[in-house]
């Protein structure tokens, strides 16, 4: 028999098993919501709750027309590509949730340069070796050489990059209080949060306790953008 009790003159009934399996079904059904590809891109991109939100790449050409220049559809069956969200995408939504009108928080060039060394990154991680393990290990005629030579060039470019990147302090406590929570954050650190872990600069102060100061989201932002910077031009 279902008891009820009155608090504050409300009146509330226990939690039931229908109730838990209603909220799990709400549950589950955002989360493959989520999961749907937009609508611009294929339907055969198939429902990935654990691969996260996507978003648009929408692809355009110029192309010369009897009537002059017409920009139109670059794609494969009229579909655009898709990607998954990134941080830097979070970010800038975060962004023009708060000033629509506001610039935007970096540079197209920055945010190439950012993923371009995330899937550099994961290129190298993924080959499993190290350059002085398989240099000279090339077999004539057994398609090895091309991979081994592809591998080569990926680790000796993300050590470029690692270099332009470097490792100096971005953000540090001037003065260390008892428990402080605040940890010094490195620019290596940094890059690696954003590009690679997917956290905003947001989730860096809070992972590493610097909560929402003003001068550690601007010193964060400034470090982060600037070795964008030296990304690109490499």
């Amino acid at each position: 028999m279902s008891q009820h009790f009155s608090l504050l003159g409300l009146t509330a009934r226990p939690v039931t098993g229908r109730d838990r399996l209603s909220e799990e079904v709400d549950r589950v059904q955002a989360l493959l919501a989520q999961a749907q590809p937009p609508a611009d891109c294929s339907p055969e991109i198939p429902v990935a709750p654990g691969r996260g939100p996507m978003r648009v790449l929408r692809q355009y050409e110029t192309v010369m027309t009897p009537s002059g220049l017409r920009t139109r559809r670059a794609t494969t069956a009229g579909f655009h590509p898709a990607a998954t969200v990134d941080a830097f995408d979070r970010m800038e939504l975060q962004a023009r949730r708060r000033d629509p009108e506001g610039p935007a928080l970096f540079t197209v060039a920055q945010v190439e340069a950012g993923r371009v060394y995330a899937a550099l990154a994961e290129r190298v991680d993924a080959a499993g070796v190290k350059c002085s393990s398989i240099e000279g290990q090339t077999k004539a005629g057994d398609g090895s050489a091309s991979w081994i030579d592809a591998v080569i060039h990926d680790i000796q470019r993300y050590r470029r990059m690692l270099r332009a990147i470097g490792d100096e302090v971005v953000l540090a406590p001037q003065r260390r209080r008892v428990e402080d929570p605040r940890r010094t954050i490195r620019v290596r650190q940094l890059v690696d949060a954003v590009c690679i872990e997917g956290k905003t600069l947001r989730e860096v102060r809070r992972t590493d306790g610097w909560g929402n100061a003003r001068t550690a989201n601007a010193a964060l932002t400034d470090g982060l953008s600037a070795a964008l910077d030296r990304l690109y031009e490499l």
